[in-house]
């Protein structure tokens, strides 16, 4: 391989490198431009729902909160999917 094949190679690895530090810097800026809006986004006062669901990690409802009957309540659940009695409010 000649001095000049040598030169060539060498400025080609140099240019791809500048060229991938500029996308590795343009990828950092917009991660930290998302991670700001996403960190600065106001937390809700109040939430509002039908009702609300706590699963285990497996899926399955665990506890239950809502007026599916007409009357607010907490509704707990076994392991198997068999519900307890309900707590009323």
């Amino acid at each position: 391989m000649s001095e000049t094949d040598l030169i060539g190679r060498v400025k080609k690895l140099e240019r791809d490198n500048r060229r991938l530090t500029g996308f590795a810097l343009a990828a950092l800026v917009l991660a930290t431009a998302l991670a700001t809006i996403y960190a600065t986004q106001p937390v809700p006062r109040t939430i509002t729902a039908h009702e609300f669901d706590v699963v285990d990690s497996s899926g399955k409802v665990r506890v239950s909160m809502g007026m599916p009957w007409g009357a607010p309540g907490i509704y707990l659940s076994d392991a198997q999917g068999n519900q307890s009695d309900d707590v009323r409010a």
